[in-house]
């Protein structure tokens, strides 16, 4: 497993991107804050994704979270944290991906897109 800074310089040098980052002090329980900004200027806007993350101590333990996507798409979030989690934990992207089959992100609110899924255990 790479260090999370070195992870997340890979992630944006294979994406050609070079934000600036601000890195927050980690929490007891081991969840850190980035936050990656693109300063604008008269032609572009500012963009931000921020995100929180808990870098596990195993393989497919990562957990991560978007707090904030501004000016980027989902999609490039997603390919993001795909890229992220497979530079953590070496292993190929494509087990990061969301399957291709899944519905576009408007369809989640969607009842009919979920209607094979089982009810929530209590």
């Amino acid at each position: 497993m790479l260090p999370l800074e070195t992870a997340l310089l890979n992630t944006l040098n294979a994406l050609g991107q070079h934000p600036d980052r601000h890195f927050a002090e980690p929490t007891q329980e081991g969840w850190q804050t980035i936050t990656l900004t693109w300063p604008g200027d008269n032609t572009t806007p500012t963009r931000i994704f921020k995100f929180e993350i808990n870098v596990g101590e195993v393989i497919g333990c990562t957990v991560a979270c978007v707090l904030d996507r501004v000016g980027l798409s989902y999609t490039w979030g997603e390919r993001f944290m795909a890229l992220l989690y497979s530079n953590i934990d070496q292993m190929p992207v494509n087990l990061y991906l969301p399957p291709g089959d899944m519905p576009p992100l408007e369809d989640v609110e969607d009842p009919d897109v979920y209607a094979d899924m089982p009810p929530l255990e209590d």
